[in-house]
């Protein structure tokens, strides 16, 4: 009878070490790819850069990892219940009682499959979390693309800002020296000058730093020099398909499937109590856990069907305030090439011709924003990644 005892709590704590410590290992998502050398000048298109992000990004090769770790958690679990057996049989073989080894509440979750299911599910779940994290990286490698030459058409705008002002400045110094303008009025407009420089340091600042992350993203050194091929433009919606739009949406989200996978695992736990303590307190604590997994899963999916709808609110939206602001952008450079005309003939001074140019490149910075933020959300809508 000891050694009976004995090897049903042996067999306990190896069995289940083994299962749960496979079944509930961490996903990890690590940015660590192959580097390229910083003195080479490399061109991409978008579509190159996405492709080349996923083949050298180390995530890849860790959900890999994770896979085949997960079949290995499925064949222990798979294991620990033909091991079940064979402890059965040597039970048998030494007249002891059946009714010893399954005493124990975990052994008998071990023998109805419990762990298995539970191994199973995870794989389910790190299955979605591999073509979500893939789908991820192609859309912030677009992001980071598009982000790279918004910031540097941002940055060439504030260079022919700075341009613009240094050569008013230089008409007003002109204008200091002949006795035409005051003192005060030349100091005003250097001060202009010295906000246009400072405009354009920060705008060739970011211009670096979109650079550094977009080298990042791909894997290469953060200082290689990079050319990128593909202009920017207001991405196109996908037309909405409603209910299989909503089901799309629901399909990759994670959360949504680990509550499912928490509802099935506790409805597996639910029949094995009940099986082993009755309709007594405990399997109605599983049930109660089950009503509320249920109104979670509910609760969920109305938030997701919220933001959805939300989002496609907010992109109507912002494709017209697109339309608005690149209108305005467009006026603004017409009043700008208005104003050194009115200049040259005396009608303004260099002061209206500089809030001009100021005028124009926060006119152009403001459309930039929109159609950044505007194309990565049509990336997100489009993908069906929606949080």
């Amino acid at each position: 009878m000891k050694k009976n005892k004995l090897l049903i709590w042996f067999l306990i704590v190896v069995l289940l070490g083994g299962v749960l410590f496979s079944a509930f290992a961490s996903i990890s998502l690590l940015f660590a790819p192959e580097e390229a050398s910083a003195e080479e000048v490399m061109s991409f298109t978008l579509s190159e850069a996405v492709e080349y992000a996923v083949k050298n990004n180390k995530s890849v090769l860790i959900n890999k990892l994770k896979d085949t770790e997960l079949s290995y958690s499925i064949r222990l679990a798979e294991d620990a219940v033909h091991d079940m057996d064979q402890a059965e049989k040597m039970i048998r073989a030494q007249g002891g009682s059946l009714s010893e080894l399954y005493s124990s509440f975990e052994v008998l979750k071990v023998k109805q499959g419990y762990y298995e299911l539970i191994t199973n599910l995870g794989k389910n779940l790190v299955e979605l979390s591999n073509t979500v994290s893939e789908e991820s990286i192609r859309m912030l490698v677009e992001n980071a693309y598009l982000n790279t030459l918004i910031s540097k058409s941002k940055a060439e705008n504030a260079d022919k800002n700075l341009e613009m002002v240094k050569t008013q400045a230089g008409f007003s110094k002109t204008k200091l020296d002949l006795g035409m303008i005051s003192e005060l009025d030349y100091r005003g407009i250097n001060l202009q000058l010295k906000s246009a420089e400072a405009d354009q340091m920060n705008a060739n600042n970011e211009y670096k730093k979109a650079l550094m992350s977009f080298n990042e993203l791909l894997g290469l050194k953060i200082d290689t020099s990079i050319i990128l091929k593909t202009s920017v433009d207001a991405k196109q919606n996908e037309k909405k398909t409603d209910e299989s739009k909503l089901l799309n949406v629901k399909k990759k989200s994670i959360s949504l499937l680990k509550l499912k996978n928490d509802l099935e695992a506790l409805k597996k736990e639910e029949s094995v109590t009940r099986g082993f303590y009755g309709n007594g307190d405990r399997t109605k604590s599983v049930q109660l856990a089950i009503q509320q997994k249920e109104i979670e899963i509910q609760s969920e999916e109305i938030k997701i069907e919220k933001n959805l709808v939300g989002m496609e609110m907010d992109l109507a939206v912002m494709q017209k305030r697109l339309e608005i602001t690149k209108e305005n952008a467009e006026i603004s450079n017409l009043l700008l090439g208005l104003a050194n005309i009115r200049r040259g003939l005396g009608m303004v001074k260099e002061v209206d011709v500089i809030k001009s140019s100021v005028d124009l490149l926060t006119a152009q910075n403001q459309y930039l924003d929109l159609l950044n933020l505007y194309n990565m959300s049509i990336t997100s809508y489009n993908n069906n990644l929606i949080n």
